[in-house]
Parts: C-alpha cells; structure tokens; sequence
C-alpha cells in the first residue's frame, strides 16, 4: 500500500485497462492511500489456456524470478504550483500477457477531483467529487455525489450517478444511464440502454436509440427527448407555464394535463406560476409519450 500526506484535496488520475477501480472520497482525512492487487484468471478460458502454456515453457524462469507484475504500477504524487497534487495510478506498464487486470483502491480527501481511463475496468466512486472525467468502454461506473461539470462515458457499461451540482454529460452505447438529483444541466447520449433522471433542476437533454427514457418532478428549463423505438416519460408538477412539442409516427400520446393555447389570465385568477416556464420538446417514432402529474412534495425514486 502507497500513503502520501494530503491534507488538502487532490487529482485522482488512474489509468487501468481491465479490473475494478474504486475511489472513496472521504472527510476528515489527511493523507491519501493507493493499494493494487493483480485480479488471476481475469482474462476467462483462454486467459487460463494462455497463461497456462507461459507457465510451461518457462516454468524454471518464473521459478527465479518471482517478480510481482504490481510492482510495475505506477504510483507517484506529483505536486502542483496552484496547490494540492495530481495523484497518479498508472497501471500500463504492468501490463503483460492476456488481459492483465487489477483491482485499484484509492482513498483521498473528500472533494477531489478524479480522472478515470479504461477499457473494461468497473468504476466506483464513493463520496463527493469535484470534478469527474471517466472513459471508460465497456465497464459499469457508479457514482456518489459531484459538485462541478463531469463527463462520464462507457461504450457496453451502464452509468449510475446519486447527484450532480453543475452540468453533466453522460454517454453510453448498450447501458443504462440513471441520474439522482441534478443541480445543472444533464445531457445524454445513448443507445440501447434506459435513461432515468429522478430529479432535474435545470434543463434535460436526451438522445436515445431503442431505449426508454423517464424523467421525474421536472420544475423549471428545456427538456429536449427523443427515442426511436423506446418510450418517453416525463413527469410534470401542475402550475408551470409550458411550451409543449409532442410528436410521435406511430406511437401513442398520453397528457395528464389540460392543455390550452392561450398563456392563463392572472387577472382571472389561473393558478400558473409565471415565475416557472417550461419548454418540453419529445420525439419518438415508434414509442409512446406520457406526460404524468407529480403531486407537490412527491417523491420520485429510481429503480
């Protein structure tokens, strides 16, 4: 196990092909930890029959050397002028054989920023963030709390995030993307995967294939969906003034509101907040649109 002193916030940078990678962002904590542990057998039936065959024609070798592939990991603070430091846990040059995975640790003050590369490696991240940036191709990433702008994004892996504080943008081929509590604005690419953004503060933005996409207790901005073959669901508190652009080829629409042309007369006692305008713009070709009524003070939780 690595342990450097940081009493302030750091940059989390790792850098693992295939494996596990997990970050527990912590308060009250001075220093910061990185352990790293070879995963065997990663690599499946032929990883075995490979490194097997490795074993047999240099068995006497292996036998000397005895070399540990972690002790090839990179691991290195590196200070910065503007303060704090740059963390790095590079994992490449370790790298040998087929499919070499390890399973990454880190442990660092709460508030850090983190920088994740990987190609089939699951993410975790427990606690705030600060920043975030993940690429990642076909592994899960799962997500606590970030405070600023973040981009999360996977090729076969789904993307989990309980809360954002500022603008996001996640993007998946064949997984699934749910978002918590967004305090900024959320854009999201995917597939064939389903989107669900529980509770949006700001405006929505979403791309979608053959997926559903669902969104809850939405109060105030844009909301831009479309799905070609998935449904779309989106769940409105009554009293907003609302701009709304329903259109689908041949799926269905379903509106829980009473929708009129003309804006409410305030003078004539509408109960619309004109403090809360919402423009909503949904797409699809084959799948249905539903606008639902969230009750004040509902909760709307994921699955």
């Amino acid at each position: 196990m690595h342990t450097y002193l940081t009493p302030d916030p750091v940059i989390v940078e790792i850098r693992n092909a295939a494996g596990h990678v997990t970050v527990d962002l912590t308060e009250s904590v001075t220093t910061s930890t990185v352990t790293v542990e070879q995963i065997p057998g990663a690599g499946g039936l032929l990883g075995d029959l490979v490194a097997g065959f490795r074993r047999d024609s240099s068995r006497a070798d292996v036998g000397r050397s005895g070399h540990d592939p972690v002790d090839d990991v990179r691991v290195d603070l590196r200070m910065v002028d503007s303060g704090g430091g740059v963390l790095i846990v590079d994992t490449d040059p370790a790298r040998s054989g087929w499919k070499t995975s390890f399973a990454v640790t880190v442990t660092a003050p709460l508030g850090s920023g983190v920088r994740v590369q990987a190609q089939s490696a699951d993410v975790r991240i427990d606690g705030r963030a600060d920043r975030l940036d993940v690429r990642s191709a076909s592994g899960d990433v799962t997500v606590g709390t970030i405070e600023r702008g973040s981009l999360v994004q996977t090729a076969s892996g789904s993307i989990r995030v309980g809360e954002h504080g500022a603008d996001a943008e996640f993007r998946t081929a064949s997984g699934d993307v749910t978002i918590g509590r967004s305090g900024g604005s959320v854009s999201v690419h995917a597939t064939s995967g389903d989107v669900r953004v529980a509770e949006p503060l700001s405006d929505v933005f979403v791309r979608n294939v053959s997926g559903d996409v669902e969104i809850g207790s939405f109060l105030d901005g844009v909301i831009e969906a479309t799905s070609v073959s998935g449904d779309v669901s989106i769940g409105l508190l009554p009293g907003a003034l609302a701009k709304i652009d329903l259109r689908t080829v041949s799926g269905g629409v379903r509106n829980d509101f009473e929708v009129e042309s003309d804006q409410p007369d305030p003078a004539a006692g509408d109960a619309a907040d004109p403090q809360r305008r919402i423009s909503l713009t949904c797409r699809t070709t084959s799948g249905d649109i539903r606008l639902r009524r969230i009750a004040t003070g509902s909760a709307w939780v994921t699955s």
